[in-house]
């Protein structure tokens, strides 16, 4: 029977992990890190490839370390940082490393939606303020500096 409930959380510095029974009791906890990486001022990134390695060990590990078999666990959730802006490919691989939440490397495209659009009405069409820091700012600096055009969820080319 499926009685415990494994959970990641996908932070800045690494995945905090737990299995716990389905009452909540905690049986084991773990982290495993992974680098960030500064290439210039401003920019903070991360490989995606090295969220799921986080996610494999640190799933071992806790099965090691409690002894439960994987098929008694009943639910897997996931949490993971927000902000950022990764770009995959139709088969949902990463195209580029994860532009983070601490990212603020566009500076100049948040300037330039400021003068596109109002405050107000950028937080209805995106949910929050313009800022460097939220993803639409990010992905107009990728796709600025981006030989392949960017595509919608139709396949048909965005620019």
């Amino acid at each position: 029977m499926a009685d415990y409930l494994l959970a990641h959380d996908l932070g800045t510095s690494g995945n905090k992990a737990v299995l716990c029974r389905e009452d909540g009791t905690l049986l084991a906890g773990v982290l495993y890190e992974y680098p960030t990486f500064y290439p210039f001022p401003g920019a903070v990134e991360q490989k995606p490839e090295k969220w799921w390695e986080a996610v494999c060990r640190s799933t071992r590990e806790l099965l090691e370390k409690t002894g439960i078999q994987a098929k008694e666990i009943a639910a897997v959730s996931f949490s993971a940082q927000m902000m950022g802006c990764l770009l995959v490919d139709k088969a949902g691989e990463p195209l580029r490393n994860m532009l983070i939440w601490a990212d603020t490397r566009a500076g100049r495209q948040e300037a330039w939606m400021r003068k596109q659009i109002e405050e107000e009405s950028a937080y209805k069409i995106m949910g929050h303020r313009i800022s460097s820091f939220y993803s639409a700012a990010k992905l107009l600096w990728v796709r600025g500096i981006s030989a392949t055009p960017l595509l919608c969820s139709t396949g048909r080319e965005k620019r």
